[in-house]
């Protein structure tokens, strides 16, 4: 395989992370209240990954696309992110909900991003996941 400059290729764990409900929830609460949720969803999250050795990508809307060094730290962050939305939904009035999917594969990086198989396969499956709810 030939790369340009500035691009690598190898094996990578990719995880997705959407927040359910987000837009319901701005129409409920409206915008200013919904943003304090998102926020503090992005900093549970990032609390989390930063744990387990993963590397945030890029957001995306009210998810992220994040990197980890190897299938079992990428396993261990999901289940941590489980784990840390059932402490918070707890004792928390509005409930958070997420979606993600995970993935393990040779991919692209070029200009900090990610492209390849296991890219289009974990946006899939956060796509294609029941919603985590636990409370």
């Amino acid at each position: 395989m030939e790369l340009s400059a500035g691009q690598t290729f190898g094996t990578v764990t990719i995880l997705f992370t959407d927040l359910v409900g987000s837009t319901e929830l701005a129409t409920r609460v409206g915008p200013t209240p919904a943003d304090r949720v998102r926020q503090e969803h992005f900093a549970l999250l990032r609390g989390v990954l930063a744990k387990h050795g993963g590397t945030e990508v890029k957001t995306l809307g009210d998810g992220l696309m994040v990197t980890f060094p190897g299938a079992a730290a990428g396993v261990g962050g999901a289940i941590a992110i489980q784990q840390a939305l059932f402490r918070r939904n707890g004792s928390a009035e509005d409930q958070l909900a997420i979606r993600m999917g995970l993935a393990l594969g040779d991919a692209t990086r070029e200009d900090g991003d990610y492209f390849g198989p296991p890219v289009v396969e974990a946006a899939r499956l956060c796509t294609a996941a029941r919603a985590a709810r636990s409370s």
